[in-house]
Parts: structure tokens; sequence; C-alpha cells
């Protein structure tokens, strides 16, 4: 599913109109350079790697440490292993930043490349005997996700070896950062219980779920013509696969929040609300509008829609 999704965005790139040659080939160099790392690394099935690891923390003497005491070890071991990340190279296909067993998954300037962790890969973002359109629109959208990081606000001025390197024509990049401007207005007419979503401090986190989510369709759709068929229709259910995809991705992002997180995320949160990571990227697809047949300039298919490199308007 990875190497289909990365395909879609490489087509985009390939149809797009405004990017110069030259950009666009360093576009598509640098996504085809994308390292992608799912679930764990192979370094956890590797005993003689793993007691490597622990030897340098429970050394002899440990078992008589009292708990804070081993606490201190662990979080000075941590600092040390942050230390020598700036002194020597690291191996991030066998060492990933954080621990799999998160929920989360992310991309990584410096190396290019994207992590989708093990503690991710469960409902509601992962089916594993679901439809194909339930796992697109779940799984598939983060990835998604995660690639257009690498062609983000931020995450476009480093090159396909993870460098800063300004690899846009001055042009491009105008325009570029025009098209953008789109989402940080958009996104500053939202509110959240009242209060204003920031659409400039959001706006990589949202290019990244516009941009992944249309990638994402894409690639379904392409999978279902090499099918050669829609899927089965699910039974009970009156939703066609299309509007399955789009669900699938709306369940991501239901949250009950608590009042703590709730003021985390006005103060401080780069991501929109759920609602909002709902309400704006299926607001700027046609491939929603067309699946639930939305009336045009209604609040789920306006006439104005904001895009960056997938130029359908």
């Amino acid at each position: 599913m990875s190497n289909e999704i990365k395909a879609s965005f490489h087509e985009i790139l390939n149809k797009n109109t405004w990017l110069s040659n030259q950009t666009k080939a360093r576009a598509k160099s640098k996504l085809s350079s994308m390292g992608f790392n799912v679930g764990y690394p192979e370094s956890l099935l590797d005993d003689d790697k793993l007691n490597a690891y622990y030897s340098n923390i429970f050394k002899p003497g440990y078992e008589s440490l009292e708990y804070f005491e081993l606490c201190l070890v662990l979080v000075k071991n941590c600092a040390l292993e942050k230390i020598n990340i700036l002194v020597a190279n690291v191996d991030y296909q066998e060492k990933w930043p954080e621990s799999t067993s998160y929920v989360n998954a992310y991309y990584q300037i410096g190396s290019n490349s994207m992590y989708i962790l093990a503690g991710v890969l469960e409902e509601p973002a992962y089916y594993a005997y679901g439809t194909s359109s339930m796992k697109y629109g779940g799984i598939g959208s983060i990835i998604g996700h995660e690639i257009s990081h690498g062609f983000d606000t931020q995450g476009s001025q480093f090159d396909e070896i993870g460098e800063r390197n300004n690899w846009w024509t001055w042009y491009d990049r105008y325009i570029y950062l025009y098209l953008a401007s789109c989402y940080a207005l958009q996104y500053n007419d939202y509110k959240w219980d009242g209060h204003k979503v920031d659409g400039y401090k959001t706006l990589d986190e949202n290019i990244a779920d516009n941009t992944g989510l249309e990638q994402t369709y894409r690639a379904y759709r392409k999978w279902v013509k090499i099918q050669g068929a829609e899927e089965e229709q699910l039974p009970d259910l009156d939703l066609t696969h299309d509007q399955i995809f789009f669900v699938s991705y709306a369940q991501l992002w239901c949250t009950k929040v608590r009042e703590e997180v709730y003021q985390h995320f006005i103060n401080h949160e780069r991501h929109s609300h759920g609602n909002v990571r709902v309400q704006g990227p299926i607001s700027n697809s046609q491939y929603f509008a067309r699946a639930f047949n939305c009336k045009i300039n209604s609040t789920m298919n306006p006439e104005k829609k904001c895009f960056l490199f997938d130029m359908y308007n």
C-alpha cells in the first residue's frame, strides 16, 4: 500500500502544470528516495543487538538499585543516546527515533524517511480483515499524510538526503507559498468549541492532511481498477466503497478530549482538532463531493477549493 500511495503522488507530480521541469525533477527524486518504515526495526528480532543495547543500561550491580536510582540510569542512558546522534552516523533503518509501541506515525526530515509504528496498526486506523476501502481510508490516509510532510512548507526546504537545500526555482516557490496560503485562510475560518483555529500555526499539518487524502484516494481507485471490479457491497450498510473510504478517514479523528488536552490544543498544538481535520480536507475534495452527491456551494462542497499539487479545480 505504501508503494501504491507513493506512486499516486508521483503521478500527481507528473501531471502538475505549474511546477517547472527543474523543480519537478527534484521533487520526484526526493519522493523516490523517501524511506518507508512500517511496524518495527528488524533489530528488535536480533537477540545479540538487543543484549548489546541493554548491556549499556543493566550493568553489574543494577539489581541492587532502588527504583528511583534505576530511573536515573535510564534517563542518563537516553540522554547519552541523543548526544551520540549529534556526533555519530545513525542508521535510522535499524534504530528508530520513537518507540514502536506508540500510536503514531511521523516523517523525519533529516533522513527523508517516514515511520508507521506498530502501535498505530490497530482499529480504527487499520482493520486487518476490513475492506480495502477501509484500509486505504484509514491507515492509507495516514501514510499519504506522512509522505506529504516531505513537501509541506518545512519539509520542502530539505532535499532527498535530508539536507537543508533550496531545490526550488524562485518562481515555483512563490506559486507554492501562494497556493499554500489558501489553506491558512480556509482554516482561519474554522472554530473548535468557540475558539478560532490558527491556520498558519497548523498550516503544515493541514497541507499534509489535504494532500495525503487526495493521493490516497487516487491510489485506492487505481487499486479498484487493477482488480477489475468494485469490492463486494458490505451487508446491511447502505454505503458505496467510495463513501466507506471517506467514512474510514473521518473515524480516525473521532475524539473525546479532556480539559487539559483541550487547553494544550488551543495554545500549542500544530495539528488542527479532529473535527477540523475532517471538514477541511474533505470539503476540498471533489472526490468526496462526488461520492456523497454534495450540492455545489454547500458546506462540504464549496465552489472555491484549496489545492496544492493536484490542480483539478
